[in-house]
């Protein structure tokens, strides 16, 4: 063993005192440069699929791309860092499961097959609508996609709760990109986007408000006073940052100056606001989830007014009443249009308000 080692030595240490020239001359070790990755995608019979839509990105999923199979059915992703890549496929009605963890090895090549199924509807359509609708798969499994919003560059903004990231998807160039969040199991849930591009989130596990900067990436948090539980953001006529909070059964706002946050308290106790709408009225109105009655808020005061439904909207065929679980929105009019769906039917109806500062809603 000892003339092993002294042989060894011995070696190396002739390797070094050979003259430059000879040194040169002896073999160099390989230096290994990118791998790639091909791949076929194919629908249920087997059969290649032109077209068809590859989402591909690191598993640390903080770089999604997109690439498309060519006519037969193929795709290349070249110069790729050695590593592990997931993937998956779509085209129309139908997509592949995901492919995780595909080694890439360096300089070397990886090879996957994607096989589309497609996805049966799940309830008859009962109403026509005519043109074009695309999807788009979001470089998060099991993420839980929440409340788009556009900003000023006309992307595509939402929250993935589950995942505790916002998410940026450009509809022109198909590109995505997701911003981690510092608080851990922050769960964002809605968001909005301000003039100048900056985007306002609610952290809903965590209790904060905060403001990504997408330039920079730099998040910014703002703890309210009580509200354990912000739920969805919107900017108020007076230009301020208000958000409902359900177990806190408040509304918030924040001041874009002093970025001070103030809570006004909703009248019904345990009303769970819910979503919430700037009107051309001059105040915003919320929706309470468990309270039976549409709120409104005065902005320059803070003063919450409900407006109590009718006992027909809510009474099931049993005539106890059911879990309605209501939104509100505008139309270009600026009149609500309030969904309300009951628990133990199967009937479900939208209601256009109106109203005028001193009366309630019909």
């Amino acid at each position: 063993m000892r003339r092993t080692w002294l042989g060894i030595v011995l070696l190396i240490g002739g390797v070094a005192l050979l003259p430059a020239g000879l040194r040169a001359q002896l073999p160099k070790a390989h230096k290994q440069g990118p791998g790639s990755l091909d791949g076929t995608v194919v629908n249920a019979k087997g059969a290649p699929v032109a077209g068809a839509h590859i989402l591909w990105q690191a598993s640390d999923g903080e770089k999604p791309h997109v690439v498309d199979t060519d006519a037969e059915g193929q795709f290349h992703i070249p110069a790729l860092r050695a590593g592990l890549y997931d993937l998956r496929a779509s085209s129309g009605n139908a997509s592949s499961e995901w492919k995780h963890n595909v080694m890439v090895p360096p300089g070397g090549k990886s090879s996957v097959k994607l096989q589309l199924m497609s996805i049966a509807p799940t309830v008859q359509a009962v109403l026509e609508i005519k043109g074009k609708m695309r999807t788009w798969d979001v470089p998060a499994p099991g993420a839980l996609p929440h409340d788009p919003a556009v900003d000023p560059q006309d992307n595509v903004w939402f929250t993935l709760q589950e995942s505790g990231q916002l998410a940026r998807f450009t509809p022109e160039t198909q590109e995505w990109k997701l911003f981690s969040l510092p608080t851990p199991n922050a769960g964002p849930h809605g968001l909005v986007s301000d003039a100048k591009g900056y985007i306002w989130f609610t952290e809903n596990y965590a209790g904060k408000i905060g403001r990504l900067d997408p330039k920079s990436k730099l998040v910014a948090e703002y703890t309210p006073p009580t509200a354990k539980d912000p739920h969805t953001p919107v900017f108020g006529p007076d230009g301020a940052l208000w958000f409902t909070a359900q177990d806190a059964n408040l509304i918030g706002r924040v001041d874009m100056a002093t970025k001070k946050i103030s809570e006004f308290s909703v009248p019904t106790r345990d009303a769970h606001p819910y979503g919430i709408v700037s009107a051309d009225d001059g105040a915003l109105w919320f929706c309470e989830l468990t309270g039976r009655r549409l709120g409104r808020v005065d902005p320059k005061t803070g003063v919450i007014t409900e407006f109590a439904w009718a006992a027909s909207l809510w009474r099931t065929r049993n005539s106890s009443f059911g879990r309605v679980r209501p939104e509100v929105t505008l139309n270009p009019t600026a009149s609500p249009w309030i969904p309300l769906e009951k628990s133990g039917t199967r009937r479900a109806r939208i209601r256009r308000t109106s109203w005028s500062a001193s009366t309630p809603p019909r």
